[in-house]
């Protein structure tokens, strides 16, 4: 295999089960459903897919205009899961796991700034209560999701990012240092 191959072997015996060129180099490392039978792989084209594991056979396949590097963390909300897609084109994009639809997404580069990448995957984190900080978020207890941008020009400038998961509305944002702001 190289690195533009999706190939999921057989734990047991170390077998091949499929293989599936995605065409560009594969940075990030696959996210599975739980229960096993769907995974989900991001690429330099920036091209997310979902495969399922017994078969191979792509069920649907979610573009955005920057790279997609990291793994997407898998996260339940209701009764779907969202896909969490962090991609160097600035967003976060929020995709229903079943059939890749965009729940939300959310444009994290500076307004008028434009250079900003995200950072790493998302991380998650639930039953988090907020005070009076003000927006959709103040007063409420919510599952946040966590992401860094980065600017290469002026470290300076990078960010983290807490958003609701319900909607990707932002719950508050930490500048100021010259830290990696990476969540992995």
């Amino acid at each position: 295999t190289n690195v533009t191959d999706f190939s999921p072997f057989v734990l047991q015996d170390g077998t091949l089960k499929w293989r599936f060129d995605t065409g560009l180099t594969n940075l990030a490392a696959p996210s599975v459903l739980p229960g096993g039978n769907v995974a989900f792989v991001g690429n330099n084209s920036g091209s997310t897919r979902a495969f399922t594991t017994n078969t191979g056979s792509s069920s649907w396949n979610f573009s955005a205009t920057g790279a997609v590097q990291s793994r997407a963390p898998i996260v339940p909300v209701g009764n779907a899961n969202y896909v969490l897609v962090t991609s160097q084109d600035g967003f976060i994009y929020a995709l229903n796991a079943s059939d890749g639809t965009t729940s939300w997404s959310r444009d994290l580069r500076r307004l008028g700034e434009g250079s900003d990448k995200l950072n790493g995957s998302a991380g998650v984190q639930s039953n988090v209560t907020l005070g009076s900080i003000g927006g959709s978020c103040a007063n409420s207890t919510l599952t946040l999701v966590f992401v860094g941008t980065y600017r290469t020009s002026t470290t300076s400038a990078n960010a983290i990012h807490a958003l609701s998961i319900a909607n990707g509305d932002i719950c508050w944002t930490f500048t100021g240092g010259d830290a990696n702001p990476n969540m992995d």
